[in-house]
């Protein structure tokens, strides 16, 4: 019988699980073992587990419990019973109440025993494919690899399975069989433990039916026979291991100067609040619809795309963190700016990266997966993405200073996270994220990527990589204008309404033609309610028409939605800012 665990190693545990403690409160231990025991919570935390842990977990399971002899695991992963490293495993896995020590064998938690499908692609023990075999089969069997006939069906069943237990028996046994027989044999040993049987067809001689005769394979008695775990490891030879990594990868390195990270850093920040801004302020001057099985479609991404002059996969990044953010909502089948979103238009550029930058870590979506799905969605690959964010964080951290990630951390987080980390797709969307959002410059933890994982606020470190909002254009003879940073809020709405951008970054570039000011005349009288005509405002009102949002102006634009009654606001910001 196991002991009962020590009250600083019960600690450990509780600390590690803490929903074991979730209400309504254990009352002994025996509920608490029965809480930690929960299928769904052990799954969970398994989920969360290193690779090292999961293949101490594979083999086990292999071996069929309920208890396996640590010199028994030990050999199967070429290591010595004391091994450190396998040791440290071992702890990671009983400070989660996932596998524990009883003697000098090892437990393992019940629902763990069907974590894998087939364990080291190897089939259950022969005792549990034979629990329900007939005598006269087992009978058969026996006599095929030479047993003596056993007196009872316990007997004849603890004899055929203690002769598939010896490798040395096994491996004559096949050597002694026809030659199409071992090289199935061999083949299902490393690739299998199933083998597809015909429905109608069942030959009595051939490869198939020698294997069955003989016990080195069980027929399910409809379309599969399956080769038993201990056949399988036997026939994969005296020196065959099971795979086990104690140690991270270390990924390719490059070097990479401060100086080159701000700049990089510094230009993903400015890009951020640029696209952000211009997505939002597209968001509200025409609500985006939702499909009718819900999220926001590939037709309306793209619209939204070319009004902000981005591709659709920033779109779904940013709309994703704005609404995670609370500045965007879905009411009536359609996302609308909420009541956050006046406040943040007229913020600096600092104060409206930062809330998006506070729901990017744990955002329960990956929008840059690739995957095609409708954005504002949420499936299996945005709660992976919840956990693996912080990981690439802390993987990033871990480097050595001046130095980043050449390729990517992706194999760093399959060891760190294997069970979440098999989409390569979402690993690269991720890092694609964090570059995107300054987290990553060159492959390298920023200081707002640092900030992000200590859970403190970005706001000193955007502060230092954004300057303040520029209110002022200025206007050139080829009809453009051009705003030397990141525009304010008011004066980006008044040009974006206009005029056609055409670049953006460092300095952002608008091109005035006739159809564009036609365009803007012409959707001004269409909104003849919107707002005043004349003087700056401070305070931000919603048009209720049109969903478009006023803030504070400069000198060089009048108040209004878009444009003020009959467009005059262009009549009078022209002249006044052109230059002379």
């Amino acid at each position: 019988m196991a002991r009962r665990p020590l009250p600083d190693e019960l600690a450990a545990i509780l600390t590690r699980r803490p929903e074991a403690l979730d209400r309504p409160q254990v009352s002994s231990l025996s509920a608490l073992a029965g809480r930690l025991q929960d299928p769904d919570a052990v799954m969970m935390t398994a989920g969360a587990l290193p690779l090292p842990a999961l293949q101490v977990v594979e083999v086990l399971q292999a071996f069929g419990g309920p208890l396996v002899g640590l010199d028994q695991l030990a050999a199967t992963l070429g290591r010595k019973p004391d091994d450190p490293e396998l040791a440290a495993t071992l702890t990671v896995l009983a400070q989660r109440a996932l596998v524990w020590p009883d003697g000098d064998e090892l437990r393992m938690a019940g629902p763990l025993w069907n974590a894998f499908e087939h364990p080291l692609h190897l089939g259950p023990p022969a005792r549990r494919l034979f629990e329900g075999a007939p005598v006269a089969d087992l009978h058969e069997i026996a006599a095929a690899l030479g047993l003596p006939r056993g007196r009872t069906r316990a007997t004849a069943l603890a004899d055929v399975c203690a002769a598939l237990a010896d490798g040395e028996r096994v491996r004559s046994v096949v050597a002694s069989a026809p030659v199409a027989a071992r090289d199935l044999l061999a083949k299902v040993a490393w690739d299998g433990p199933l083998v597809v049987m015909g429905i109608y067809d069942r030959p009595g001689s051939g490869p198939l039916a020698w294997a069955v005769r003989h016990g080195l394979l069980v027929s399910d008695g409809w379309q599969h026979a399956q080769m038993p775990g201990e056949v399988g490891m036997a026939l994969r030879g005296p020196d065959w291991r099971a795979p086990f990594d104690p140690l991270p990868p270390t990924p390719d390195l490059v070097g990479v100067p401060p100086e080159a990270m701000e700049r990089e850093a510094a230009a993903a920040a400015t890009t951020a609040v640029e696209q952000a801004s211009a997505l939002l302020g597209a968001v509200a001057a025409a609500p985006v619809a939702l499909l009718k099985a819900g999220g926001v479609g590939t037709r309306e991404l793209r619209r939204l795309a070319k009004s902000v002059g981005c591709g659709e996969p920033e779109v779904r990044l940013w709309l994703e963190l704005a609404y995670a953010a609370g500045l965007v909502g879905v009411s009536e089948m359609r996302v609308l700016p909420s009541e956050a979103y006046d406040e943040w238009c007229a913020a600096e550029p600092a104060g409206r990266l930062v809330p998006l930058l506070r729901a990017w870590p744990h955002l329960p979506a990956a929008p840059l997966a690739g995957d095609g799905t409708a954005a504002l969605t949420r499936d299996a690959l945005g709660m992976a993405a919840y956990d693996l964010r912080p990981a690439l964080l802390q993987a990033a951290a871990e480097l050595p200073g001046g130095q980043g990630a050449a390729a990517g951390l992706a194999e760093v987080l399959g060891w760190r996270l294997p069970m979440l980390s098999g989409d390569a797709a979402l690993l690269d969307g991720l890092w694609r994220e964090a570059h995107l959002v300054g987290a990553l410059a060159h492959g390298a933890l920023t200081p707002l990527g640092r900030a992000l994982l200590a859970g403190d606020s970005p706001e000193a470190a955007v502060s230092a990589l954004l300057p303040p909002a520029v209110a002022e254009a200025v206007f050139q003879n080829d009809l453009t204008a051009v705003v030397p940073g990141t525009p304010a809020a008011a004066l980006a709405s008044l040009l974006d309404s206009a005029a056609v951008r055409e670049s953006g970054g460092g300095a952002v570039t608008w091109r005035f033609s006739p159809a564009s000011v036609r365009a803007a005349l012409d959707a001004a009288t269409r909104r003849t309610a919107c707002s005043p005509t004349s003087g700056p405002r401070r305070s931000a009102a919603r048009c209720p028409r049109c969903w478009s949002t006023s803030s504070a102006t400069s000198a060089a634009s009048t108040a209004g939605c878009a444009y003020g009654r009959s467009g005059v606001s262009y009549a009078r910001m022209i002249p006044r800012c052109w230059p002379r």
